[in-house]
């Protein structure tokens, strides 16, 4: 539950991402998308134009879409902007990024010829509480500083601040914080907490964990649960996990991130029971029907790698950091097999597209494959999209993507 208060402070201070009068700003955030709220009022409240478009013409080809509309101030997530073209775009001044982690990589690319945000903030403190203008690579993994009237508290395991350089719970307050969840009193009492140094206000607990360092700048250090956010949205693994684990023949299962197609994604990592070893791949198949039965969309594991057995440290527990070193070719899918061949030259120029997505050769991938069993995400699914409606001028939504 968002205060009013939050929102309008958030939009008072919104200049940080770049709003001024007459600068243009592209959004291609769903409106459900919590950092919508700051594209559209902060935009209007500064006097500047909002681009929008469907999802899939804009990211289908943003680089073009920078240039062609005048795009002065690029909101997106680090996922997105991994995906546009490192040239000059003569219109583009600030480029805004939250909802993931900053690579050094994009930092790279990107700190030099814009200027660079870097946001953070939970949806219980209103969109983003804290921001980073990130001018070198030095400052990888750096979120910055509150933005103003939101307070921000690192802390022990006793709600006591730690010193510089000292690892501890991040928690937020101050105007931008929500009342709580509606409904779920205990949900909220279990995320909110009383502020030890302030009579009278609330505290949220983000469970990521952070550091102060030296310069004041406040450092991202990673999450104490196993909640991640992967393209902006929020992913507890052990969710997936769970839904997994009611699969008939899963003896057990992790599911971790990886990078597949040079980007985040989702790898579970399975052990069948004994009976259902001789047929594998039969059970995977079905595995991805349970899953896609019960979880959305961006909730589906990438890949799903079958081992004889998880492994697992002295403690007996499944030993993640194993897990996370594996080298995940032997689990691709096998492509060789049934390529299908195209039968009509709008089907080759479907195949070259996906080809050229996939960052595959055309003679080891073929039109009967399944898409997503091959690694398509929602991002390649979005930019798919684009291609192919720009390509054919034709409407090619982002559902279309995920019919069979």
């Amino acid at each position: 539950m968002i205060e009013h208060r939050s929102i309008s402070n958030l939009v008072q201070n919104s200049h940080v991402y770049g709003f001024q009068q007459g600068v243009r700003v592209l959004s291609s955030l769903a409106y459900t998308f919590d950092p919508f709220i700051v594209d559209v009022f902060g935009t209007f409240a500064h006097g500047a134009t909002l681009v929008t478009g469907r999802k899939e013409l804009v990211l289908g080809d943003i680089g073009n879409a920078i240039k062609s509309l005048r795009i002065n101030v690029l909101h997106v997530t680090p996922s997105i902007l991994a995906v546009v073209p490192v040239e000059a775009y003569p219109t583009l001044e600030t480029v805004v990024v939250a909802g993931e982690p900053l690579g050094k990589k994009l930092i790279e690319d990107w700190s030099k010829r814009v200027m660079l945000m870097n946001m953070y903030g939970p949806t219980e403190a209103s969109v983003d509480c804290i921001g980073c203008h990130v001018t070198s690579p030095s400052l990888t993994g750096v979120i910055g500083r509150p933005l103003p009237n939101n307070r921000v508290y690192i802390l022990d395991k006793q709600l006591r601040p730690t010193p510089i350089g000292v690892e501890g719970e991040l928690f937020v307050g101050g105007i931008q914080l929500a009342r709580g969840y509606l409904h779920q009193s205990e949900l909220t009492a279990a995320s909110f907490t009383s502020n030890p140094f302030v009579p009278g206000e609330r505290l949220y607990r983000t469970g990521d964990i952070a550091l102060y360092r030296p310069d004041g700048n406040i450092e991202y250090c990673g999450r104490q649960d196993r909640q991640i956010k992967l393209r902006g949205q929020r992913i507890e693994l052990g969710e997936v996990e769970d839904v997994i684990m009611k699969y008939h023949g899963v003896q057990r299962s992790a599911v971790i991130i990886r990078t597949l197609q040079d980007a985040p994604a989702l790898v579970a990592f399975v052990e069948f029971k004994q009976q259902f070893e001789a047929a594998v791949e039969d059970e995977k198949e079905a595995l991805k029907l349970f899953i896609a039965e019960r979880l959305p969309r961006f909730m589906y594991p990438s890949l799903i790698a079958a081992l004889p057995q998880l492994p697992t440290s002295r403690s007996g527990k499944i030993d993640r950091s194993i897990l996370k070193q594996m080298d995940l070719k032997s689990f691709a899918p096998d492509l060789s097999q049934e390529l299908g061949l195209p039968q009509s030259d709008i089907e080759s120029e479907l195949l070259s597209i996906f080809c050229r997505l996939f960052k595959m050769e055309s003679d080891g991938f073929g039109v009967s494959h399944d898409l997503f069993a091959v690694g398509l995400n929602s991002l390649m699914a979005v930019q798919a999209a684009g291609i192919i409606s720009k390509m054919f001028n034709v409407h090619i939504g982002l559902s279309h993507m995920y019919l069979r």
